[in-house]
């Protein structure tokens, strides 16, 4: 097998970097400011489910991600280190992921939760059985802080990890890997 020798120079993106960034992220607010003004001229309830299914697929794929690495870590799979860069990489997507969440947040906090949440209904609370016995979990302010707590919590173990294992890659030291199979749940 032949060894290739990065250089810095090499890995660093430099100016294309800088170059990139202002673009997309340009991009990125303008295509917010399009998706309200549809949102505002069209449905909103339809905006507001396709924002909630889009954040739950974003929140998925990255809290699918961690379970990965935390799994790597638990049986101390040495094989998957290639693999496992790609999925702490897309784990480290949850110390963001809060972001997504505000509109839902949103939308459940001024009184229109009904549009995403069953519960968020006060007559329907009061009439079904079920849901009058969970009427103080399913309260929006619990509902919201206990959200942000898990978020916060995800956030945090993803960060971790990825700083760990980038700290591991350029340090070599092989006690961080010890650190994170002793800690993986």
């Amino acid at each position: 097998m032949k060894k290739v020798e990065l250089k810095e120079q090499e890995v660093v993106l430099g100016s294309l970097a800088h170059s990139i960034y202002i673009p997309s992220f340009s991009f990125g607010i303008f295509m917010l400011i399009i998706t309200i003004a549809l949102g505002y001229f069209g449905e909103w309830s339809d905006f507001y489910k396709s924002w909630l299914f889009g954040f739950m697929v974003a929140a998925g794929t990255s809290l699918g991600a961690l379970i990965f690495v935390m799994l790597q870590f638990i049986v101390k799979a040495g094989w998957s280190v290639l693999v496992r860069r790609l999925a702490e990489a897309m784990a480290f997507n949850l110390k963001w992921i809060w972001i997504l969440f505000i509109p839902i947040v949103f939308i459940v906090l001024s009184g229109h939760g009904t549009l995403l949440y069953e519960w968020c209904d006060l007559e329907k609370m009061a009439t079904d059985h079920v849901l009058h016995k969970k009427q103080s979990y399913l309260s929006p302010n619990f509902w919201v802080i206990r959200s942000f707590c898990y978020l916060l919590i995800w956030g945090i173990i993803a960060n971790w990890y990825f700083k760990n294992s980038t700290a591991q890659d350029i340090t070599g030291d092989f006690n961080l890997t010890s650190r994170m199979e002793k800690y993986a749940p």
